[in-house]
């Protein structure tokens, strides 16, 4: 989090002090929230926050977020000075007993800059999701919306290289601002990246797939839209290599205040939503067995739960051998199922029943 508060409790901290007007602090307690294991300051002589936190497979702590100091403590890796502008991003790895920043790194350019989120894949290498105003680059073969300014940055585990770096968006027309509010996340155990955020009157033009739930939209709704508008969500390849996905949702009244939205490592984002619904807006998609269809006052909240990776599994017979069986891995992936032993018998068929509502049948010259 972030305080002004030159008393914030610090225990076993690898900063006791406040240095600037604000400070991100992290903070380590047990499952009862009694005490304090460790707390710490984090920050330079000006101001900082902490926005997104992860843990790696270690117990080691991943922070990011936002800073205008150019001398934030721990940073050696990757970038080590600060770009200029009116702030930088950062991502900092802690100790697991909180007595060290073990490297740590700016991420930005000459101009505003901010970490809004931080992940770890399988591997334990460190994805950054933030908003840009300056020429973030870009790695050739990544995907990538030229002139945006939201990035997404990949680096090793120590956060001493970078693997790669791209924009997304609208390509910002006519601005150099960035367009989304950046809400949630997520690098799932596939390398699948998905992140959500939400836009007003300059959310037009983002990238989206023939399988959206919405396509397009347009500022037609009235001035509120210039505060409020739709929701945005994105799928991207391993190593952001292709658009897999993109979809709107709202209805040009649709925001958000603060950070109200998770993935769970399935792909699934839960959002939640305040809706106006004033002028020409229509009425928000609801599905049927929803608690409440209407809304019932100016303003409302509103939740959607979306499955974004879509898997579901299709099945084939063969009589031939299809290789080695593979028990993990990811999608696109060939699983076999062997039948027991004295089930193959002529008029018989084996038939599987996955528990999904999808089954598969085998001939008794199948294997």
């Amino acid at each position: 989090s972030v305080t002004r508060s030159a008393g914030f409790p610090t225990q076993n901290a690898f900063q006791n002090t406040r240095s600037g007007g604000h400070d991100a602090v992290v903070v380590k307690m047990p499952p009862t929230l009694t005490s304090l294991i460790w707390s710490s300051y984090l920050g330079g002589t000006r101001d900082d926050n902490g926005y997104s936190i992860q843990l790696d497979s270690l117990g080691g702590v991943y922070v990011a977020g936002g800073t205008e100091s150019a001398n934030m403590p721990g940073l050696t890796g990757f970038r080590r000075n600060y770009g200029g502008g009116t702030a930088d991003g950062f991502v900092v790895r802690i100790a697991p007993n909180g007595s060290a920043i073990t490297n740590g790194t700016y991420l930005g350019t000459s101009a505003y800059d901010q970490a809004h989120f931080v992940q770890l894949d399988r591997q334990g290498a460190v994805y950054a999701f933030g908003q840009t105003a300056g020429q973030y680059p870009v790695t050739p073969g990544t995907y990538s919306n030229p002139g945006s300014r939201q990035f997404i940055q990949k680096l090793d585990a120590g956060l001493n290289t970078s693997v790669f770096s791209t924009v997304i968006g609208n390509g910002n027309p006519g601005t150099n601002r960035p367009n989304l509010s950046p809400t949630a996340f997520l690098v799932d155990n596939c390398g699948q990246i998905l992140l959500s955020g939400w836009g007003g009157g300059n959310i037009t033009g983002m990238p989206t797939t023939p399988d959206a739930l919405l396509r397009t939209v347009s500022n037609s709704t009235g001035s509120i839209q210039d505060a409020y508008g739709y929701f945005y969500v994105m799928q991207l390849g391993p190593n952001a290599q292709n658009l897999v996905y993109g979809t709107y949702y709202g209805n040009g009244t649709t925001h958000s205040d603060g950070g109200t939205s998770r993935f769970d490592k399935r792909g699934v984002v839960y959002q939640a939503v305040c809706v106006r619904e004033s002028g020409n807006a229509s009425p928000l998609l609801t599905t049927p067995n929803a608690w409440a269809r209407v809304k019932g006052a100016t303003g409302n909240n509103a939740a959607f739960k979306m499955d974004v990776l879509q898997l579901q599994a299709s099945f084939i017979t063969s009589n031939q051998p299809l290789g080695a069986p593979n028990r993990l891995g990811c999608a696109p992936l060939l699983r076999f199922f062997n039948r027991p032993p004295g089930s193959v018998a002529p008029g018989n068929v084996t038939r599987w029943d996955f528990g999904n509502g999808q089954t598969s049948s085998l001939p008794d010259n199948a294997s």
